[in-house]
């Protein structure tokens, strides 16, 4: 199997959308470990950063 070839403009999106999921993990973070968001929701957010990342990986290994 070889690697998958992007040109700029295809890396330049496939990582700024990686990075929106990491903010808003990091965002999610901060909020539950101050009080500001609940377990579950933090818990329900988690699930969908975790879905983003996979469908994320899935456009980087072209699968």
């Amino acid at each position: 199997m070889g690697k998958k070839s992007l040109n700029g403009e295809e890396l330049y999106k496939l990582l700024t959308g990686e990075m929106g999921l990491v903010e808003t993990l990091s965002e999610a973070w901060g909020g539950f470990d101050c009080g500001d968001m609940s377990g579950v929701d933090f818990e329900n957010l988690l699930e969908k950063c975790v879905l983003g990342l996979e469908e994320w990986g899935k456009g980087f290994l072209g699968k």
